[in-house]
């Protein structure tokens, strides 16, 4: 009979043990997840509704927590110690099913939960008055992995969702550390830096060996709505952006790969531009919240690069510069170096421009020179206003004639020597008007006319009444002209009628024969013709 009383003293309380366990289990344990957990957010700012699925002596999973519209998890996995669970802190968070939204639709990234406890942290270094919520502290935890997660970024026109995963780690102050993948359509973009709610500071970079340059460009011109190109297309990217309180900075590094700008201009023109090779690097630097007035310090280097414009024939290979904008910039002069330029069938070489940028946005060109045809080609003080004709006037000194000859004579006129030249111009792309220019010879040189038939004509009909006279000067002005050494070879430019008009004077002696001395007079119609051939241009202005 004692033995069986002892029986059912040792079964009871084996069943108040495990009643006892059950609801520890089944019932505290829960609670007390719930509790710190919710605990942990409100203390950080954050309150949020959540399910616990289970609890467990080692680890809980959380499910549907909503921190806020903008932070959405499906599944948290909790791992911890009982003792440690009791004095707030956990081991590491794994995460599954993250939605973060990053909203870049008003000048700065928008990361709603992340802001929230830069605002908590941002509180200042004071006592709180009994209005005020005190700093949270460091969170408390080692570790969050997260998985089958993503990023919603949303801009003005569009959302783009990135398939995200990674882990945070928290160092001892607080500060979380990422590592993370974002996948893409083109290559997995990866992402380091740091989230340090302490001191308001954000500090992350991405890198990709083929980023999808569209949707990078879409972040950019939400935070710098004065970036509006489209581009299209693939580069390797190297992308750092930092926030620091109020001020906000971001990096760009490109290296084009088929990397295609479409460019607005003024009267609905596009201009359109394929970058090929080399390194294209924007920094910009900007103000959260400012005023509208206000422009971001905007900074472009360039180097090595390859452009090209198929629309007009035209390409820039090995373009280096360092180009700046915003307050300021007014005084600065700024210089683009080019190492080869080409616009239809003009070539030239060893590019230097230097412009300024004025109070009205125009760009002002204060010197720009150039190789062509073994000599200089320049211009200067030239105010280029967007959507208007731009007026300029072109020098070059001692360009080779051979080569001038080859590209505008037709096979018809050939030759050697030097000239300069003098021509004004106005341009309204793809269209050019001409003023009154000049063309002389710079010492003296040699000319072959292949028709030289033709002006022979003309020069003994003028010059001789008598037939057998001017058979005889004929032949003598042809044997000249067909190898001439010339002293005097000039051209006077004039517009007339829409067109380009040249008053051609060559004064020399024949190099065979009687070397007849020949003192001539041409006149030449249509000679812009041959400009936008060899330009490459369609369509004119009337003269100036």
């Amino acid at each position: 009979m004692r033995l069986s009383r002892r029986r059912k003293w040792i079964l009871g309380l084996l069943v108040f043990g495990g009643v006892l366990f059950a609801v520890g289990y089944f019932v505290a344990l829960p609670r007390i997840v719930r509790w710190q957990v919710a605990k942990r957010l409100n203390d950080a700012g954050l309150p949020a509704t959540f399910d616990v699925s289970s609890a467990g002596f080692f680890s809980s999973d959380i499910a549907n927590l909503k921190a806020s519209d903008d932070a959405v998890i499906k599944q948290l996995a909790i791992e911890y110690s009982v003792i440690g669970l009791a004095q707030g802190r956990i081991n590491g968070l794994r995460i599954s099913g993250l939605s973060l939204l990053i909203d870049f639709q008003h000048g700065r990234a928008d990361v709603g939960v992340i802001d929230q406890l830069l605002a908590r942290r941002n509180t200042g270094t004071t006592q709180p008055t009994s209005r005020e919520t005190p700093p949270a502290d460091p969170l408390p935890l080692d570790r969050i992995t997260l998985t089958d997660s993503v990023i919603i970024a949303k801009t003005p026109q569009q959302e783009i969702r990135l398939p995200l995963a990674g882990t945070l780690t928290v160092q001892a102050d607080g500060a979380l550390v990422l590592d993370a993948n974002i996948q893409t359509t083109t290559s997995p973009i990866h992402i380091t830096g740091t989230i340090d709610s302490a001191s308001s500071r954000i500090d992350l970079r991405a890198t990709s060996t083929s980023l999808d340059v569209p949707a990078l460009l879409s972040v950019a011109q939400a935070l710098l709505p004065a970036m509006n190109a489209r581009l299209t297309g693939t580069a390797a990217a190297d992308v750092r952006y930092v926030v620091d309180g109020q001020n906000n900075s971001i990096s760009i590094r490109l290296e084009p790969k088929a990397l295609i700008a479409r460019i607005p201009q003024a009267k609905e023109k596009v201009t359109k531009l394929q970058f090929d090779s080399g390194v294209l690097v924007v920094d910009a630097v900007w103000t959260a919240n400012a005023a509208p007035t206000s422009r971001p310090s905007i900074k472009l280097t360039a180097a090595g690069l390859s452009v090209a414009n198929d629309d007009n024939d035209a390409r820039i290979d090995g373009l280096t510069a360092t180009l700046a904008y915003g307050l300021g910039m007014e005084s600065e002069t700024q210089l683009l170096k080019i190492d080869r330029a080409q616009i239809g069938k003009m070539q030239v070489s060893s590019g230097l421009v230097k412009f300024t940028i004025d109070e009205q946005r125009n760009l002002v060109i204060e010197d720009t020179r150039w190789t062509w045809l073994g000599g200089t080609l320049s211009t200067a003080n030239v105010s280029i206003k967007p959507g208007q004709p731009t007026d300029l006037t072109v020098n070059a000194r001692e360009i080779e004639l051979k080569p001038l000859l080859e590209a505008f004579g037709s096979g018809h006129v050939s030759g050697e020597g030097k000239i300069d030249l003098n021509v004004p111009l106005r341009i309204d792309w793809p269209r050019l008007g001409f003023g009154r220019g000049s063309v002389k010879n710079v010492g003296a040189g040699r000319i072959q006319l292949a028709d030289a038939a033709t002006v022979a004509d003309t020069v003994a009909a003028q010059a001789a009444s008598n037939p057998g006279e001017q058979e005889k000067l004929k032949r003598d002005v042809i044997e000249s002209l067909k190898d001439l050494d010339y002293e005097v070879l000039t051209l006077a430019l004039r517009p007339e009628k829409g067109s380009l008009m040249a008053d051609a004077h060559i004064a020399g002696r024949g190099r065979q024969g009687a070397k007849k001395a020949v003192d001539l007079e041409l006149h030449l119609s249509n000679v812009d013709d041959l400009i936008e051939f060899y330009l490459g241009v369609a369509g004119r202005l009337s003269g100036q």
